[in-house]
């Protein structure tokens, strides 16, 4: 069996006992100029050495190629290049088994409204051979606070005990196993809001950042405001865009609000055409441009007629683009085919698909 330059060669052993008796036997691998012994360190991590040729002789310098290990217990199949003089390619796959012995994982909502209650489920893994103790702690923040649970799981909805600081929860793992902690929280403005947990034990800790994307409550309402500028003779300067907002969501004697505090928030856009940005997403269709769903045949036709209609004006504006023609048209292809779907026997369409 022919192996490159280089490759790891595991060779199996098996020692048959024929005998009546139990026996001890040594395996003994003798020693040679021509080969060596790869160790095998703890946990079965083998560290990969990689030759490089150094011009047309043949003195080779030895690197110890390192990584980091995945977080769960899995298999990696390696690939290491070494280009010779002549130009030759050689390849060597060996097989590698690696792991953390102790990390966290946090699970939850990416997006939640202003104050809802999120639940954060972090999974606590062990891979040690022994048992640990180990403390999953909530940093800090101004931007969250802890919900409180009572006796028997009894969490009030709408007007829970909550604190700000940190919390810590002490857990025991068993060897090879893992620890599940509920860890309920509630944001406490809009935005981005990054909470912060690890989990420690004598022999380290990790450390994990959640991202949750707080929203705020009610339906948004969109103001527009477009202004033309011509640029060929001189430049604008424009202070104050006059979009009808008002200036404060507070109604004078009444318990509504023209809108929610923080939620207010503006984008400011230059296009060089008339007609806007050629292609913002790719397909466009009632959902970018309209904010409105594609179920219907009303809005798939829409969707279609709106890819068409900017393919045609790219043209006629001599500012064709065969790369995004061929997206579009890709994606025209698709949508026509789902407008077929909405034909009835008859030859018309419905608005909806009769088999839904």
């Amino acid at each position: 069996m022919s192996r490159r330059m280089g490759e790891q060669v595991g060779l199996r052993v098996v020692v048959f006992n024929y005998q009546p008796q139990a026996v001890e036997a040594v395996v003994v691998l003798s020693a040679s100029p021509d080969y060596k012994f790869v160790h095998v360190e703890e946990n079965g991590i083998v560290s990969i050495q990689v030759k490089q040729a150094e011009h047309s002789s043949i003195k080779w310098k030895g690197r110890t190629v390192a990584g980091r290990a995945s977080k769960s217990a899995c298999a990696w199949s390696c690939s290491t290049t070494s280009r010779k003089p002549s130009r030759r390619w050689s390849f060597c796959l060996p097989r590698l088994t690696t792991s953390r012995t102790f990390f966290n994982q946090v699970e939850g909502p990416d997006r939640c409204r202003q104050g809802e209650q999120v639940g954060l489920r972090v999974v606590v893994f062990n891979y040690q051979p022994q048992a640990v103790e180990a403390v999953v702690v909530l940093s800090a923040s101004p931007d969250y606070k802890f919900v409180h649970v009572e006796e028997n799981g009894i969490v009030r909805s709408y007007n829970p005990r909550t604190s700000f600081g940190e919390h810590q929860f002490f857990v025991y793992i068993a060897a090879g196993d893992a620890a599940t902690v509920h860890v309920p929280v509630v944001p406490t403005r809009l935005g981005d809001v990054h909470v912060h947990l690890h989990a420690s034990t004598l022999q380290g800790q990790h450390k994990y950042t959640k991202k949750i994307t707080v929203e705020a409550d009610g339906l948004p309402q969109h103001r527009h405001q477009s202004v033309l500028l011509d640029l060929s003779n001189r430049a604008y300067v424009f202070q104050y865009m006059h979009v009808n907002v008002t200036e404060t969501p507070i109604i004078p004697y009444e318990v509504d609000r023209y809108y929610v505090f923080g939620s207010n928030r503006a984008r400011v856009s230059v296009v060089g055409d008339v007609v806007g940005p050629l292609f913002p997403t790719m397909p466009i269709n009632a959902t970018s441009l309209l904010r409105l769903p594609m179920d219907s045949a009303e809005q798939n036709m829409f969707s279609f007629a709106a890819n068409m209609y900017f393919t045609l004006y790219m043209r006629l504006i001599n500012q064709r683009n065969r790369t995004l023609e061929k997206d579009a048209f890709y994606h025209m292809n698709i949508l026509y085919q789902r407008q077929l779907s909405f034909m009835k026997p008859d030859g018309s369409f419905s608005l909806f698909r009769s088999d839904w």
